[in-house]
């Protein structure tokens, strides 16, 4: 299966420029040598679903963290062993997972997910931040200040508490974070942000791989587009947002992300390029 997902990430590479930060002639490039680019994963309903909520399939896995079944999409590690090959000096990529749950909870739950050569997620983890890392949104007219300092002016991305990416790294240029729910952008960092569909859409009939093989797409184009000299928030504005700002979270099928993300006609599939057709997908 994961052979599948390195394939593709070599027909993203191959179609565009050889990494030869010798070539770049933007000078934010070569500064950038040997930053990390932080990807950013949240856990509940993003890879981790209760088995109250989906059922086991031939896509899946299940664990077992702190008492509880957790269902797994196979897809999800395949695209982090993906993910894990462009890892570099030279380009370094970090992985953090920034979950409302529980430290114990979330520590046990990543223990629990395997990789193929035995790591686990939390072996590979950067960072792993929990419940005491959410910035609550205060209510109430003597609080209405300092709630818009962390709620968004766009009502899709409104919540009660908030993920703040600079608990990462300050400088969100090279933060990225995948997440079922909006809600959990802050003010300012919308364009670090990368929707991942949840259990309604799920619903709808997405497959769970199917998804992956987007998020794939998107995270390996933004890290090659940053290697050029771009931040990550540009590449994602391209691929999620309309010319007026607003997230294009109602077009459920993200017919155009192919076309955005490889120069490839999307074949209708999730946005999944033609290229996954070659692959038997």
């Amino acid at each position: 299966m994961v052979v599948a997902f390195v394939l593709i990430f070599i027909s993203f590479w191959a179609g565009g420029p050889a990494l030869d930060v010798n070539a770049q002639s933007a000078s934010n490039t070569n500064s950038a040598i040997g930053q990390a680019s932080h990807l950013v994963y949240d856990i509940d309903d993003t890879f981790a679903f209760s088995t109250s909520f989906l059922s086991p399939s031939e896509e899946t896995f299940s664990v077992r963290a702190a008492g509880t079944d957790y269902i797994i999409p196979k897809g999800f590690l395949e695209h982090i062993e993906t993910v894990l090959t462009m890892d570099s000096p030279t380009w370094p990529i970090k992985i953090s997972f920034y979950s409302a749950s529980s430290e114990q909870r979330n520590q046990e739950l990543l223990k629990a997910i395997k990789l193929r050569d035995g790591r686990s997620l939390f072996e590979i983890s950067h960072k792993v931040l929990s419940s005491t890392s959410m910035v609550k949104v205060p209510t109430g007219h003597d609080k209405a200040s300092e709630a818009q300092r962390l709620q968004p002016d766009n009502y899709l991305f409104r919540g009660s508490s908030k993920k703040d990416l600079r608990l990462i790294d300050e400088d969100l240029t090279r933060v990225l974070l995948i997440d079922d729910s909006a809600g959990n952008v802050m003010r300012g960092q919308e364009s670090n942000f990368l929707f991942k569909y949840g259990l309604p859409d799920l619903d709808e009939g997405i497959k769970l791989r199917d998804d992956w093989v987007r998020i794939t797409g998107i995270v390996t184009s933004a890290i090659r587009e940053r290697v050029r000299g771009k931040p990550f928030g540009e590449t994602l504005r391209k691929i999620q947002f309309d010319e007026t700002g607003e997230l294009k979270m109602t077009d459920r099928r993200y017919p155009q992300i192919g076309e955005l993300v490889t120069g490839a006609k999307a074949d209708g599939r999730i946005g999944c390029p033609e290229s996954f057709k070659r692959l038997g997908r």
